[in-house]
């Protein structure tokens, strides 16, 4: 059973989610277990102008009787930094990860993920996750010298993972991130006007909204009137009271 997104998928929805998200899920209740189908890495298609899918490093895994393409070490370190460093690293696992796979590489792998974080506009989010994996982590790497480019984005991410991977004595639940907070945080990750647009007309047609309010293919613009509104019913039940907001960001 799709579980996400939930709502029935009329032709402008599905064109909407297929271009500004990036997964289906699915959940089996036989198996008791999550399934996501993938078109492509991340919802925001700017941070893949530099990538081309036919031009990405897959090795073959055996799965059962068949064989499978998944991503190469090298493009599987570089999308969790990108990953990690998208949400904010709310989760020490994750960085965990990366500091396991920092202890089986050598300085020319970690050199061949910097060529290709800076080939693809990502060295800030491999710069941020390697001085988080330092601030953490008592992990010994690689010494590679990274170029000093997009400081204010790393300043960023860290400040950021900083604040959420310390909260709640390291054991934040994700899904009590502030979701306009976090929007905010992903909305400056780039200040390019097309990254920035993108990712506001993602914010503003939310597929909970179409769950919410099923308005026909003719007025699905007005989603973006409802997505105030929508908020709005959803949080005002729980938002606190005389307490200042940032005190929850």
């Amino acid at each position: 059973e799709r579980f996400e997104p939930r709502a029935e998928l009329t032709p402008k929805r599905l064109k909407h989610y297929l271009r500004y998200y990036k997964h289906f899920a699915y959940f089996s209740e036989a198996k008791a277990m999550p399934l996501e189908l993938h078109w492509r890495l991340f919802n925001c298609i700017p941070l893949l102008e530099e990538v081309d899918a036919k031009s990405l490093a897959t090795t073959p895994v055996t799965v059962g009787p068949g064989v499978v393409s998944t991503l190469s070490r090298n493009e599987l370190f570089l999308y969790l930094c990108v990953h990690g460093s998208i949400h904010g690293w709310p989760i020490v696992k994750w960085l965990a990860d990366i500091g396991a796979l920092l202890s089986g590489m050598t300085a020319e792998d970690l050199g061949q993920v910097a060529a290709l974080a800076s080939e693809r506009g990502l060295m800030a989010e491999l710069r941020a996750t390697l001085m988080l994996v330092d601030f953490f982590l008592a992990v010994e790497r690689p010494a590679v010298e990274l170029p000093r480019e997009g400081s204010r984005i790393v300043e960023r991410i860290v400040e950021m993972a900083q604040r959420l991977l310390t909260a709640e004595d390291y054991c934040l639940e994700i899904q009590r991130l502030s979701r306009f907070g976090m929007f905010l945080y992903d909305h400056r990750l780039r200040s390019s006007w097309r990254y920035r647009s993108e990712d506001l007309r993602r914010a503003l047609f939310l597929p909970e909204d179409w769950d919410l309010i099923d308005l026909p293919d003719a007025l699905f613009p007005l989603y973006a009137v409802v997505r105030p509104v929508s908020w709005l019913l959803r949080h005002l039940p729980r938002l606190p009271r005389r307490q200042s907001t940032l005190d929850h960001f």
